[in-house]
């Protein structure tokens, strides 16, 4: 679980990490793996994709122009207008309240064992006050792990969000599926083989390229157009879905 501390030192939590700028003080390492090299922390989130994504969806993008008239009228009432890039202005104003977790509950101070309401959630504990802070901490962090195992999965784990990530996300698979997903889009000219090239995109781990004199270079580019055209599938996928409120689901 991710906190976010707002300027009015709220907090929202969140199942992945928010989008961060460079005023957040937390570490890189709890962050998830940038998408591509030198990509700026706001990115190193799955809600700024779902975001990105959802541009991509045309009927979408043409109910924001109608003002929200259309058949998405209904996830538009959440998602509001996205058309603007300006990704942080609409994540403060409008994505957050989406994303953060719903029903977390506070640490409760009880004063006495039957002031205890039970529920699947909750544990009750006895921590004696008079030992050393740091001892205590350490105590309380074992106790917990140990209570978390008895807790079912679906339990535990299960996102309070008005709209949960479908699945867990890849960031640098969601990334080089837009970047496909866009390049086709801009040059509609180009093939699957020169987009695997213009992008960069390498032929799959494991491959060996049958040295057949001039089919060489068709037998080595084959894997790389095919893995294109999974992209280009999945990325089509993807928009199609987060119009219907799911995401990342490549699901066809």
């Amino acid at each position: 679980m991710y906190e976010k501390v707002l300027f009015n030192k709220s907090v929202l939590y969140f199942q992945y990490a928010p989008p961060l700028t460079e005023l957040d003080d937390i570490s890189l390492d709890r962050l998830p793996n940038p998408p591509y090299k030198d990509a700026p922390k706001i990115e190193r989130s799955v809600y700024y994709f779902w975001w990105a994504f959802l541009r991509e969806n045309e009927e979408y993008m043409e109910c924001c122009e109608r003002g929200g008239v259309g058949e998405l009228a209904e996830l538009y009432a959440d998602f509001k207008d996205i058309r603007s890039p300006d990704f942080f202005k609409w994540w403060r104003a409008t994505g957050r309240e989406l994303f953060r977790e719903q029903g977390s509950k506070p640490i409760q101070t009880l004063l006495s064992a039957n002031d205890w309401v039970p529920d699947d959630n909750s544990v009750l504990m006895v921590i004696p006050m008079n030992q050393d802070m740091e001892q205590l901490v350490a105590q309380f962090r074992e106790l917990i792990r140990i209570a978390n195992k008895r807790i079912p999965q679906e339990i535990s784990v299960k996102s309070t969000a008005r709209y949960p990530v479908h699945q867990k996300p890849v960031l640098t698979s969601l990334y080089t599926k837009l970047l496909v997903y866009r390049t086709r889009k801009q040059y509609s000219d180009l093939t699957l083989d020169q987009i695997a090239d213009r992008l960069d995109i390498a032929q799959p781990a494991g491959h060996r390229a049958v040295l057949k004199g001039t089919k060489v270079t068709e037998d080595i580019k084959k894997p790389k157009r095919s893995i294109v055209s999974r992209y280009y599938r999945e990325a089509t996928n993807l928009i199609k879905n987060v119009g219907l409120g799911r995401f990342p689901d490549t699901t066809p």
